[in-house]
């Protein structure tokens, strides 16, 4: 049953090794297409009919499935035979449709086009019948053979086909890809005319500017690779599509390209708004690139100075210790390079080897090292050189100081190393201590910085130069926001003052924190450590807030009866509060009655 009758049960959905059933009347038609007997090739058949071509040709053709026969239909070139092959089955186009390309057939490939746009209800499209991901893939097939084979009137055809169905299927990266990669392989193929296209197009369509996002070794990189330095030339010389140039000349050096390599040069700061070649080749690492800019012109000092900075920010040592060799680089631009390196280390660990070799160099001075010392934010630094050099008291407080106001997880190391340091005064220990924290209260969940910084916390609770203000202050803000039993960690039975324990039960109560606020109480109940007037304090207080279970709670861990004066204050702040009222006099009455037994 053919694709374009409509009379019985559809065809199945895959053909691919269906038999092609011929009628004898549709015999002469199919013989027409010279098959390779690959079907039969391990097939003994009798003599005789060995000797009836017709015969072995018509067998084999009933093997293939539609594909095979359609690509065999192609190979003849007849239109006739592949528009009735066409009539008769749904195929999978895409090696057809490359086929057809490849051979520069822009016949052949305009009936296949025809045929998958063609038909509506029960004839469907073939965009329906395979999906437009198929049909994807048939014109991106087809595009990709005619740009490797130069056939530029194909992939013109093809092109805006492969732009419109990509942009249906997915985003902008997806079709520019598609693109690029038409183009691509006319240049690797050495297709000039192709790539030519490939660029007006991208003028056409403005688009050009977006090339560059895609790969590192694009079109240019490509080209020269593969050794067609004319697409090459075209594409430097152009100023449609952007390109990776940098990537470009290292290639163009690696290929002994040197012409070319200059002309990438040139156009360079054109291409790139102003950008220095040398430098990025620097940042970036590319040794070769950079020997061979430095002795061909780029070895003024205050460039080569530059050039040495960007390559310590990024740990390219090779080009640093090539730099540093060439005598060129200042004092000013070998510390400024070293401060670079230091500051980045978080950013690029490898800078810590970068920071080594520049420091056995001996060109840094004391001075350079005391102020990188003071900005440290990384402990690898800090340490390296407090080993290494006679820090100054000075210096280490504004290196401790520097951490507690920009108090991070890289920090934390530093302050654990510092604070030992008998030049840290109590005023700074105790900032410090407040200050982690307040930075332990913002986090929200469990992890390793969270155990670094906790781990600060308790070596600074424990050191005597903590005052008892500090840690009062910091109690009150952990009762602020932690759970239940982390203030347990801060409290100090001898130095954390008791009224600070009252207003980090009054903290509790008004954020509803009624774990903490337990935790509090049962630290206030212990009158060995906390005079009987702080708990009063607190009885009057959950009055006040209106927390009946926490009053009852308060007044249960009383060990002996309120003062008369303590729960008029409490009656008078109760604000109306029947319940809690009505509590309080109970209370009173109780205690009234007893005394009168």
């Amino acid at each position: 049953m053919s694709k374009r009758d409509h009379g019985g049960e559809e065809p199945p959905v895959d053909t691919k090794r269906a038999r092609a059933s011929l009628s004898p009347e549709e015999s002469n038609t199919q013989e027409s297409v010279q098959v390779s007997s690959e079907c039969l090739k391990n097939v003994s058949l009798p003599d005789e009919i060995k000797a009836l071509p017709h015969v072995v040709n018509l067998l084999d053709a009933l093997l293939m499935a539609p594909e095979e026969v359609l690509e065999a239909a192609i190979e003849t070139k007849s239109l006739e035979s592949i528009q009735e092959i066409l009539n008769r089955y749904i195929c999978d186009y895409s090696d057809a449709m490359a086929q057809a390309a490849g051979l520069n057939r822009l016949d052949i490939v305009n009936l296949l086009i025809k045929d998958i746009f063609k038909g509506s209800g029960e004839s469907a499209t073939v965009i329906y019948e395979l999906g437009s991901e198929v049909m994807l893939e048939n014109m991106q097939e087809g595009a990709l053979a005619a740009a490797r084979n130069g056939h530029v009137a194909i992939v013109e055809r093809l092109l805006p086909m492969v732009i419109d169905q990509a942009r249906s299927t997915s985003y902008l990266v997806y079709w520019l890809g598609r693109v690029q990669e038409i183009m691509d392989e006319g240049a690797v193929n050495g297709q000039l005319e192709v790539v030519k296209f490939m660029v007006k197009h991208a003028a056409d369509d403005h688009y050009g500017d977006r090339y560059l996002r895609w790969t590192k070794d694009d079109t240019l990189a490509k080209a020269i690779v593969a050794g067609h330095i004319d697409v090459a030339e075209f594409l430097v010389n152009q100023s449609t599509i952007s390109l990776n140039l940098k990537n470009a000349f290292i290639v163009a050096l690696d290929k002994g390209q040197e012409p070319l390599a200059e002309r990438i040069r040139e156009r360079y700061p054109k291409c790139m708004q102003g950008q220095n070649l040398f430098m990025n080749v620097a940042h970036s690492g590319d040794l070769n690139a950079v020997k061979y800019l430095y002795t061909h012109g780029c070895n003024d000092p205050d460039l080569v100075g530059r050039a040495f900075t960007t390559a310590a920010s990024e740990a390219q040592d090779n080009v640093v210790e090539f730099l540093a060799g060439t005598g060129c680089v200042s004092s000013k631009a070998f510390e400024k390079a070293f401060k670079t390196a230091c500051s980045k280390y978080n950013l690029h660990p490898g800078c810590f080897d970068t920071v080594t070799f520049l420091y056995k160099l001996n060109k840094v001075s004391l001075q350079c090292i005391e102020h990188v010392f003071g900005l440290a934010s990384s402990f690898a630094i800090l340490n390296f050189l407090y080993e290494n050099e006679k820090i100054s008291d000075k210096t280490i407080l504004t290196a401790f100081g520097r951490a507690v106001h920009s108090f991070r997880k890289e920090h934390s190391e530093i302050i654990l190393f510092l604070y030992k340091q008998s030049c840290i005064p109590s005023e700074l220990i105790d900032k410090a201590f407040v200050r982690v924290v307040k930075s332990l209260n913002g986090a929200r969940s469990e992890n390793e910085a969270i155990s670094t910084k906790t781990q600060v916390v308790k070596c600074l609770r424990d050191d005597e130069r903590l005052s008892p203000k500090a840690m009062g202050e910091a109690f009150m803000n952990a009762a602020k926001r932690w759970k239940s039993g982390m203030t347990v960690m801060l409290y100090d039975e001898q130095r954390t003052p008791p009224e600070f324990l009252v207003k980090a039960f009054v903290e509790a109560m008004h954020r509803n924190n009624t774990a903490v606020a337990k935790d509090v109480l049962k630290l206030l109940a212990v009158e060995e450590h906390v005079p009987r007037r702080f708990m009063h304090e607190t009885f009057v207080a959950a009055a006040r807030h209106g927390q009946m279970p926490i009053l009852e709670l308060v007044y249960g861990n009383l060990p002996t009866d309120l003062p008369l004066e303590v729960l008029k204050n409490a009656l008078d702040v109760a604000g109306g509060n029947h319940k809690i009222e009505s509590f309080i006099r109970k209370i009173a009455c109780d205690q009234i009655f007893k005394e009168m037994q």
